[in-house]
């Protein structure tokens, strides 16, 4: 006989008919629960890579925008950038800190945004100049208040308190000035942007000078000018002897 076939055992086909069933069985008790995991961990995955590809689309679009916006040169436009596309990286303060450019260049050139003040429509008095320095300082300040305390965000926290400065000087607030650059100077050390650091100190070295220039000229007071009405009499002139009537005497 076959040796194949005195290795039949009676009953062995009903042995794995059991094992195939507990198999299946356990299949069919743990299936659902292990695709679930399988799913949700797969679709996590997709998820987070859809993010970041809606993240990379997100930051593309909001470089685009500024992009256009600067060529426009208009400071309103930069600043629709920045809300339009808030938390789409540094785009959002660098959109306020070119707004704000604009408006200080508007301010010295005495011309609307974006012109150079060549036909008259476009220049502007001193008063409308003064609301394009102001707008300047809020938006330098925004920035900087909002990049100070965030890690990472230190040279944006500078170019924000620098403009400060620069506001400031427009307007002859030594002192102010004075105290930003006191401030910036030892957070760009603390960077290692000694270019920043350099330039800093040599502007309050100038300080001195700036000062001398702006302080007026002291001059002698104007003799008192007083009413003719007011003035004192003249003393007659004494008569001449030889005009004397020669009779008399």
């Amino acid at each position: 006989m076959d040796e194949r076939q005195t290795k039949i055992v009676e009953g062995a086909g009903l042995e794995d008919s059991r094992i195939n069933k507990e198999f299946i069985d356990l299949l069919q008790k743990w299936s659902t629960p292990a695709l679930l995991v399988i799913l949700i961990v797969a679709g996590g995955y997709a998820g987070l890579k859809y993010l970041e590809r809606q993240r990379v689309r997100n930051l593309d679009a909001a470089f685009i925008s500024f992009t256009e916006a600067e060529l426009d040169q208009r400071p309103e436009r930069m600043i629709e950038v920045a809300a339009d596309h808030s938390g789409q990286g540094a785009v959002p303060a660098i959109s306020r800190l070119n707004a704000a450019d604009l408006y200080l260049r508007s301010y010295h050139l005495r011309s609307r945004p974006g012109t150079l003040g060549v036909t008259e429509e476009d220049q502007l008095d001193d008063a409308q100049a003064g609301e394009m320095l102001v707008k300047a300082g809020e938006l330098y300040a925004e920035v900087f208040n909002k990049a100070k305390d965030a890690e990472g965000q230190e040279l944006v926290a500078l170019g924000g308190r620098w403009g400060m400065v620069a506001v400031a000087l427009s307007q002859e607030k030594y002192d102010a000035a004075e105290a930003g650059l006191n401030e910036i100077i030892p957070i760009a050390e603390s960077q290692g942007f000694d270019t920043i650091v350099r330039d800093a100190r040599a502007l309050l070295d100038s300080f001195p000078e700036l000062r001398a220039q702006r302080e007026p000229v002291a001059s002698a007071a104007p003799a008192p000018v007083t009413d003719d009405a007011d003035a004192a009499p003249e003393a007659d002139a004494p008569e001449d002897d030889a005009s004397a009537d020669p009779s008399d005497g």
